[in-house]
């Protein structure tokens, strides 16, 4: 029963997918919901790992793509322009 019905949902997604011009299929639901959790909803790390049943929390942070976007993060403040230092007043009474 199961991976007939996995297919259906599949099949049924990759048809709306196309539709809109997208690529989708049900695993990007999966991924998604972790998104919201962690992003939106601010659900701790450990309760997304128990509920995706990974064995740790690093497989569940590069399953939602967070270490992508901690990464992404990274390189663009490296590539940002830094501030000009704040001038200091010298001197006083």
């Amino acid at each position: 029963m199961y991976p007939r019905s996995y297919q259906r949902i599949y099949d049924d997604m990759e048809t709306l997918g196309s539709l809109v011009g997208v690529k989708a299929a049900p695993h990007d639901l999966r991924r998604t919901f972790g998104r919201v959790l962690f992003y939106e909803k601010e659900i701790g790390l450990n309760e997304i790992r128990s509920l995706y049943g990974h064995a740790s929390t690093e497989q569940s942070l590069y399953y939602i793509g967070a270490l992508s976007d901690k990464m992404r993060a990274a390189v663009e403040s490296f590539d940002s322009p830094r501030r000009p230092p704040v001038p200091t007043i010298q001197g006083g009474p």
